[in-house]
């Protein structure tokens, strides 16, 4: 009942921050009790030139451009 609250909880979560905080106690919950071994975790690597900011981490491993800019001097 738990893991179902939560999973409805993070669907409807917009908010990165608290969708990953939310699918972090899910994931508690199915190590616990559930048929999950985590093996590894995988880097994750974003890399831009010194002049591209803005690009945020994403937990799916997508670059997010939409609030990028270059610094042109």
């Amino acid at each position: 009942d738990e893991f179902d609250k939560l999973l409805k909880q993070a669907k409807g979560t917009i908010d990165v921050t608290a969708r990953k905080a939310i699918v972090g106690q899910m994931e508690k919950i199915m190590q616990d009790h559930g048929p999950i071994v985590t093996p590894f975790f995988m880097d994750v690597w974003q890399i831009a030139a010194k002049k591209v900011h803005g690009i945020p981490q994403s937990p799916e491993e997508y670059p997010i451009y939409h609030e990028a800019w270059v610094d042109k001097s």
